[in-house]
Order: structure tokens, then C-alpha cells, then sequence
């Protein structure tokens, strides 16, 4: 009698073990991929987990999903964070996806050239709840460097620039940082000329040619001139620039003020700044960029002025 107890016990649990096996491996809805944007807060109890994930209908039952992260070891170590999940994910998978911490990211990529103003509308049409001023009001103009990032969901407006500006300092090599010192520049010298250079010219040559005509115009207390920097002024979409404009009174206007404007016009990628830093000689002092952008120099204003009427007019 005791051996047969024994015997219907050990199946038993045999069948609860089968059981529960069979239902912690089993999606709520393998055809259902749509996904759910789920978030662990800080101090989220394992209770207050299962039953939200219970209330979205992506596992069967609470109870379920504690017994089991509980059992393998994985309860105390849950992370926060915000997942993307959906009702073809077993028990199993969403536990793993807690505590491995694989938050659901948002992939954006920023445009070299784009100024804050670009930047800004951009991620308000991207990102959920992205706060346009918040994100103005905290950012550096210049500095927001142009890449492709992975964003965490949740992430701030403040810990998007960080990224950026993280980005930033690991691209602007300690080499590069000494050459820009024994030229008596800054990295704010540079990254000005260089926002300037990245929306007056295209190709990494043209970009080399063009700073050392800006420099050298400096060089010789001659304004920059930079229809770039009127254009940032105005907050135009269009690149040409009216007389009237060129008379703005503005601390970014290179027309009527000598030297670097006050701050960056975009924020430059990679080819501008090396540009900025390392310009090519010529014996151009003019230039300008034909409709379909390729640019053309000249050594005398009047060969300008001869290239303007036939490329511009």
C-alpha cells in the first residue's frame, strides 16, 4: 500500500513538473507578434511584475511567472528598464529578457550639418513624448555629434545630448586636441569653422580647400562672408541669401562682423573638423558653391565676380 502512495505521488509530481514545464515554455499566442512596450520601474516588487504582465495578457498567470523566476534563480535580479514584448514570448523568454536587461532600443541617426533646431523636430517626430524646449534648452549647438545611436526607451531628453556630447569627445582625438593647441586655436575655434565648412561644401577636398581660405581671410581682417552663416540667422530652408539679409545686425552675421561668428552654425561630422584642423594652402581667397554643389574657386574678386554671373545668375 505505502510503495503504491509512493508511487502515485512520484508521478505526482512528475505530471505538475511536466506541467509546468510545458506551460513556462509555452507563449500566450505564438501568432501574435505585435509588440508591447513594457516597463520595470526601480523597486518594482516581483508580485507587481507578474501581475502587469497578467493585466497585458502576456502570460497566463502571475503566479506562473513568480514560481518560476523565483526557481531559476532570477527573481533578485530582474532589471528595470523598458522591453519591448509580445504574446508570442514564453515565460521563459520575458524572465531571460528581465535579467539579461535587454531594453528595448529606438534606432535615430542625426545628419551632419543639422543644427539644434533640426535635431529637435526630428526626435519630436521619432520619439514618444520627446520634449522639444527641455531638449533646446539643455543643448549645445556644435557639439551634438552626427552618428547613428541606438536610444534606450525612457531615455531623457538630457541623456540623448549626453550621448551626443559623450560622442563628441571620443571622436576629437588627443592628437587632434594637441594639433588645434599648437595653433593657438580651440576646440571652439575649430568646431565653429568647422560648422561653417559643413554646410558651404560637400567633398572632404573642397572642405580642405575652403577652410584655408577662411582662415587665411581672417589671417588678413577679411569677413568670412559666409552665406551659411546668414542662412542660420534667418532660419531659411532655402540657401540664398538676399542683400538685404547680408545686412542683419547679428553676432553669427560674417558680413558685417570680421573673424569666427559667436558660436557653431551646425554640428559638424568628422571630414569638417579634420578640414578645420588641418586646412589645405592655396592661393585662392574667394569661392562658391554651383547649383548642383560643386564648388568654385577664385584667386582675385573679380575672377569671383566673373564666376558668380556665370554660375549664379
Amino acid at each position: 500500500m505505502i510503495k503504491r502512495v509512493v508511487i502515485v505521488f512520484l508521478l505526482l509530481i512528475v505530471l505538475v513538473a511536466t506541467s509546468f514545464y510545458l506551460i513556462i515554455n509555452k507563449p500566450k499566442d505564438r501568432g501574435d507578434q505585435e509588440d508591447v512596450l513594457f516597463v520595470v520601474n526601480y523597486g518594482d516588487s516581483l508580485k507587481s511584475i507578474g501581475l502587469n504582465l497578467y493585466r497585458e495578457d502576456l502570460i497566463w498567470h502571475n503566479s506562473i511567472f513568480i514560481t518560476y523566476a523565483i526557481i531559476s534563480n532570477k527573481s533578485q535580479n530582474l532589471k528595470a528598464g523598458h522591453y519591448l514584448l509580445n504574446k508570442s514570448m514564453s515565460i521563459v523568454d520575458i524572465v531571460n529578457t528581465f535579467y539579461l536587461g535587454n531594453s528595448a532600443e529606438q534606432r535615430i541617426t542625426i545628419i551632419e550639418g543639422w543644427n539644434k533646431n533640426d535635431i529637435a523636430e526630428y526626435l519630436s517626430n521619432t520619439i514618444a513624448d520627446f520634449d522639444v524646449d527641455v531638449f533646446l534648452s539643455k543643448s549645445v549647438e556644435g557639439y551634438l555629434y552626427p552618428d547613428t545611436y541606438n536610444i534606450p526607451y525612457g531615455y531623457t531628453e538630457e541623456d540623448i545630448i549626453k550621448l551626443m556630447l559623450d560622442n563628441f569627445n571620443k571622436k576629437i582625438t588627443e592628437e587632434m586636441r594637441m594639433d588645434i593647441a599648437r595653433q593657438g586655436k580651440t576646440i571652439s575655434d575649430i568646431v565653429i569653422m568647422a560648422s561653417i565648412i559643413e554646410k558651404e561644401v560637400r567633398s572632404f577636398e573642397d572642405m580642405a580647400l575652403v577652410s584655408g581660405i577662411l582662415w587665411k581671410r581672417i589671417e588678413h581682417n577679411i569677413p568670412l562672408q559666409s552665406c551659411a552663416t546668414i542662412v542660420y540667422i534667418t532660419g531659411k530652408k532655402s540657401t540664398q541669401v538676399t542683400s538685404e539679409e547680408t545686412k542683419i545686425d547679428s553676432p553669427y552675421n560674417t558680413y558685417i562682423n570680421r573673424g569666427l561668428p559667436i558660436g557653431p552654425i551646425s554640428n559638424p561630422g568628422i571630414k569638417s573638423i579634420k578640414a578645420a584642423i588641418y586646412p589645405q594652402d592655396s592661393e585662392y581667397f574667394f569661392y562658391l558653391s554651383k547649383p548642383d554643389g560643386e564648388t568654385v574657386f577664385s584667386k582675385t574678386f573679380d575672377e569671383h565676380i566673373q564666376a558668380k554671373n556665370k554660375y549664379l545668375k
